[in-house]
């Protein structure tokens, strides 16, 4: 047999065995409901190039196959059985509910082996079979208020706020507070791998440690809650701390035990065969399977990821400051019939540069500082767009008892009086489709756009479109709203955070009242009849020569879905 035979052979064998290997999938809705961009070959490779393995080093043969070996190791392992309706309508559900978009290993149960008084147990099948729940757990507030203890046997399973339908997904976070389910002094809620902590207040929580330090204590559908040392099985594992280290953009789980996850990571064009390990809570990337080829694209793939990752965890942080100075929308009090949008901000510069406390708007006073001294700047929705980018370079009012004006920070859009022009929507993009160094526009066709009140549509939409919709992201939306059904009207905000699964959007960020983050069940019941219309992704390389000197100090750490001092 010549050498090219021996060579082909061996190839093909190869690639037969890694076929056999990844062939056999799961048949939970987890597995199948992702429509996946590309076909997936079992090295991650385009379609068609299984054979098309490139030359190995000896090392990167050993590791391969020491990777194929634990993979199949772990897939001897136990399966547990995951959470079935809750893949199915996991989509659904963080579209309409916050949420840490955490993986089960199984759903969270009550205990049966805890004893449990007769009207907990009541409660619980009256939870459990209406159509509304919200109005259950209203109803119930005020007595779980006073008997904390029965509204965690009947709220809480296994101590997490679970729910795997969406319609007690929603009522859960919108109705069930921390004070409602614990009257200890202190208490701690895990979300994904972090453990926060909680001391009571009069009455009501309030975090002492973490991103929220301060803040009164809302919670996250996924939340596991409990007072003392935290113990017992832990049954989520964190997809959003594992992605923002390994910087792939969607997962696909093949196989899920107590101790491993075989999967699929995606990154740009390939999904990567994966093996990760569990550590409670924690994930970890144990080894991949990849060609020499594949693996110096995946690299490339990660680098650029893990770079676009950097600068929009600056950008977040302009976001969440503006959440919490709470920036008031660009419109009077009272507007006597006429529309006024976008006039205060005018106001509010001529008094803060004249060193005045109060500017006057038809017949109402506004503040020019917050309580805590900084600049009460009113923003119309692009305002908390290009305000966000400005500020993040460090271009922003400098706070009271500091000379007024601006700190010169490494990029301005120019002065508001120079380009007032900029804040207007539809000027915004066409400013942005001028500047292709600055930003990437997308125009979503007439046959794409479907209306946010259309909610399985819009679900179907994202989820076929996840790359072009990425955190980072401005959204430019235009339709009819409720308040002006005659008119076309534009908002804009900002893609703060997509889940590590399905890949849709899950969070959102913007000024539509006062800077708040959002979901989109928020933004489409506000305006059913708008639709997306443009997408507008800022350029890696422009982000990095603005960000330059505050690039080192950005770390991996997932940022809050919960900013400080908002809900809603």
């Amino acid at each position: 047999m010549s050498r090219p035979q021996v060579v082909l052979r061996f190839v093909q064998a190869v690639g037969l065995l890694l076929l056999s290997l990844f062939a056999a999938t799961r048949s939970s809705a987890l597995r199948s409901s992702p429509q996946l961009d590309v076909d997936i070959g079992p090295l991650g490779m385009e379609p068609h190039s299984v054979f098309a393995r490139s030359v190995e080093t000896s090392e990167q043969e050993a590791a391969r196959r020491a990777c194929e070996e634990k993979v199949r190791a772990a897939r001897q392992e136990p399966e547990m059985p995951g959470t079935p309706s809750l893949d199915l309508n996991r989509e659904e559900i963080l579209f309409e509910t916050k949420a840490e978009p955490v993986l089960f290993v199984r759903a969270p149960q009550y205990k049966d082996s805890e004893p449990v008084n007769d009207q907990v147990q009541i409660y619980r099948k009256w939870l459990t079979d209406v159509n509304h729940p919200g109005g259950v757990l209203a109803q119930l507030k005020d007595h779980f208020t006073l008997m904390p203890r029965d509204g965690r046997d009947v709220v809480l399973k296994e101590g997490y706020l679970y729910a795997d339908d969406p319609e007690t997904a929603r009522s859960l976070v919108r109705e069930v507070t921390a004070q409602q389910l614990f009257g200890h002094d202190r208490i701690w809620i895990q979300r994904g791998e972090q453990t926060f902590h909680a001391e009571r207040k009069n009455g009501k929580y309030f975090f002492t440690d973490g991103p929220n330090k301060g803040d009164l204590v809302h919670l996250l559908l996924f939340d596991r809650i409990g007072s003392g040392e935290p113990s017992g099985e832990v049954l989520q594992r964190d997809l959003r701390s594992l992605r923002y280290r390994l910087h792939f953009t969607r997962m696909q789980v093949q196989h899920l035990s107590e101790q491993h996850i075989v999967a699929l990571l995606q990154y740009g064009n390939r999904w990567v065969p994966s093996l990760l390990k569990s550590e409670g809570a924690h994930l970890d990337l144990e080894c991949e399977i990849a060609d020499a080829a594949t693996e110096k694209q995946v690299n490339i793939e990660r680098q650029t990821n893990e770079r676009r990752q950097r600068v929009v965890q600056i950008l977040r942080k302009s976001m969440l400051a503006e959440i919490v100075e709470g920036l008031p929308f660009d419109e009077p009090r009272h507007e006597f019939g006429m529309q006024f949008d976008g006039r205060l901000r005018a106001n509010f510069r001529h008094a803060y540069f004249t060193g005045k406390r109060h500017y006057d708007f038809t017949s109402d006073t506004y503040d020019v500082y917050d309580a805590a001294g900084r600049p009460l700047v009113p923003q119309v929705c692009v305002d908390f767009i290009t305000d966000t980018f400005e500020r993040a370079a460090g271009t922003w009012y400098r706070p009271r008892g500091q000379p007024p004006g601006k700190t010169q920070g490494t990029f301005d859009f120019g002065t508001e009086i120079d380009k007032p022009w900029l804040r207007r929507a539809p000027d915004f993009v066409r400013y942005a489709e001028q500047h292709s160094e600055l930003f990437n526009v997308l125009d979503v066709s007439d046959d794409d756009q479907v209306p946010l009140g259309q909610r399985d549509s819009l679900i179907s939409y994202l989820a076929g479109h996840t790359r072009d919709y990425q955190p980072g992201d401005v959204m430019i939306i235009r339709g009819h709203t409720p308040w002006d059904p005659r008119t076309m009207h534009y908002h804009s905000f900002f893609v703060y955070e997509s889940d590590p699964l399905s890949g849709i959007p899950i969070a959102l960020v913007g000024n539509a009242g006062r800077p708040s983050l959002r979901v989109w069940q928020t933004e489409s019941h506000r305006t059913p009849e708008r639709a997306i219309h443009h997408r507008l992704r800022p350029s890696i390389e422009w982000l990095e020569t603005i960000f330059k000197d505050q690039l080192a100090q950005v770390d991996d750490v997932p940022m809050t879905l919960t900013p400080r001092g908002v809900v809603d």
